[in-house]
């Protein structure tokens, strides 16, 4: 699977990789719904956004240290 997931405060993001654009972005809360019922994805386009780009720095770290790049 290609499904990244990524927590900032009670909110996780759940991206599946092979899905371009919007679809296939889940946002939830998870203190008011623990199960994960309710995607938020589409009333907090905003969020969704600065997550991504946190989630695609963090996934641009990882691969420098596994390729060693930042100790160049």
């Amino acid at each position: 699977g290609g499904e990244r997931t990524m927590m900032q405060g009670p909110y996780k993001l759940v991206v599946e990789g092979q899905s371009p654009g919007n679809s296939g972005i889940e946002l939830y809360d998870i203190k008011s719904d623990p199960g994960e019922l309710k995607n938020l994805a589409g009333e907090f386009p905003e969020m969704v956004r600065e997550m991504q780009k946190e989630l695609r720095k963090w996934q641009e770290s990882v691969l420098n240290s596994l390729t060693g790049a930042d100790y160049e």
